[in-house]
């Protein structure tokens, strides 16, 4: 599952994980709360999830963001100068911090390294 503020990020995201042939999207979305109730189906073994989406989020969607993070892979795509996506990082503990000036193979193998 993809979920970033931008859709056309989003959509490079997509087409780049889909060209390994083990990997498919579920899903794209901008909106934190659909992000983390698809994260909350069994077919999501992975959340990529864009930074921005953090930036006001209420209490009850980080309590149930801090629930998903026990169970399910989340790789924080950090925007440009974004110091906050270590602090999430930190905060949500298993989670994997990319940023999205890195080479899109570097998402790959991050979400090579998590599933394995």
């Amino acid at each position: 599952m993809v979920a970033l503020k931008d859709p056309l990020l989003g959509e490079a995201v997509r087409r780049r994980l889909e060209t390994e042939p083990d990997v498919a999207v579920l899903g794209i979305t901008s909106h934190l709360a659909q992000a983390l109730d698809a994260g909350r189906g069994p077919l999501v073994d992975v959340l990529v999830l864009g930074s921005a989406l953090l930036a006001h989020v209420p209490e009850e969607a980080l309590s149930r963001l801090t629930d998903i993070a026990r169970s399910l892979k989340v790789v924080l795509l950090a925007a440009p100068f974004d110091a906050s996506a270590h602090r999430w990082a930190a905060a949500l503990r298993s989670v994997e911090v990319v940023s999205q000036l890195e080479s899109p193979s570097r998402l790959v193998a991050v979400i090579r390294s998590m599933t394995r």
